[in-house]
């Protein structure tokens, strides 16, 4: 399945696999959002071209966002991409394999 961009509010995506992007731009991340009380959940996310598995981004500050239970994994820079104007963003068992976590990005371990 190809990603998702949500441009609303109270979006629920749930239990899908999402594969193969092959685009640079934000809407070909594997789920794109810039609403708030949106909830990504129970996704498997990999094998993408994009920088990140998961962005929460946009002009009017995303807010109250609820990411959990999804493995992100194969990702060439971030699992997770959180824009400076976010103002509220949970994370729950979300995982991420093959990376090295660090302050500035994960990165693929040597």
């Amino acid at each position: 399945m190809r990603g998702f961009t949500i441009n609303a509010d109270y979006v629920h995506v749930d239990g899908f696999e999402i594969t193969n992007l092959r685009s640079h731009f934000p809407d070909s991340t594997g789920v794109f959002t810039n609403g708030a009380q949106d909830e990504i959940s129970g996704c498997y996310i990999h094998h993408s071209v994009n920088d990140a598995g998961v962005v929460i981004s946009g002009r009017s500050a995303p807010r109250n966002n609820l990411v959990k239970n999804n493995m992100i994994s194969r990702k060439p820079q971030y699992d997770l991409k959180v824009d400076r104007l976010v103002v509220v963003f949970t994370m729950a068992k979300t995982a991420f394999r093959e990376r090295k976590i660090t302050k500035r990005k994960a990165e693929i371990p040597s």
